[in-house]
């Protein structure tokens, strides 16, 4: 696909919406900008890491659907298809047990929103930043954080922060949109997506 015809560039946001190049998703680069920033993530998504995250998977759905189990009753949706993917992102990028609330309430306000169509009461081309900066301080902060120790967790985040490919590193904003990037396409996708499935599964004879 020639990338000087067929553009990513206006596919994600409103008219007269610009974004810095770095605050640019995956799917909005084109040419070498995209392939960078492809490799690069690319890189930090292991095998290993893979497979890690689909073991932890299977173990929250299973405590989950033995919780259900022993109340008689639940909420399918609300209780096994929405907490799946906010769960195993909190796992995969390190948040503290302590701060995943928090963390949910944050990513629960940004998945209501209008981003990344347009922002919330800031100029247009003021970025998730000043969009969101509760949120993005405190990713900042995690990601200085990794940067800071010498032996990091092993988490998806600590990944990107230390990702090389071909001399090239991300950046800290990069590695914010990165983030809020997996985020929306991972956490509203899974739970429509396993919430579809489970009706299926229960109104469905064949199966």
């Amino acid at each position: 696909r020639d990338w000087r015809v067929l553009s990513n560039a206006a596919g994600m946001r409103d008219s007269g919406v610009s974004v810095p190049v770095e605050e640019q998703f995956l799917n909005e680069r084109d040419g070498p900008g995209h392939l960078r920033l492809r490799k690069l993530v690319g890189a930090s998504l292991s095998p290993a890491k893979v497979r890690e995250a689909q073991e932890f998977t299977q173990l929250v759905a299973e405590k989950l659907i033995t919780a259900a189990v022993a109340r008689g009753t639940a909420d399918l949706v609300a209780e096994f298809a929405e907490p799946i993917p906010g769960t195993v992102i909190n796992m995969l990028l390190g948040v503290p047990v302590d701060m995943q609330p928090q963390f949910k309430r944050w990513v629960d306000e940004i998945l209501s929103g209008p981003y990344p169509r347009t922002f919330r009461g800031t100029n247009n081309q003021a970025g998730l930043k000043n969009a969101y900066p509760e949120f993005s301080e405190y990713v900042d902060g995690l990601v200085a954080a990794r940067r800071r120790v010498i032996d990091p967790p092993d988490d998806l985040l600590s990944q990107l922060v230390h990702v090389h490919a071909d001399g090239a590193q991300l950046t800290d904003t990069e590695i914010r949109t990165t983030l809020i990037f997996l985020i929306i396409a991972g956490h509203r996708t899974t739970a429509y997506t396993l919430g579809n499935l489970l009706a299926r599964t229960v109104t469905d004879a064949v199966l």
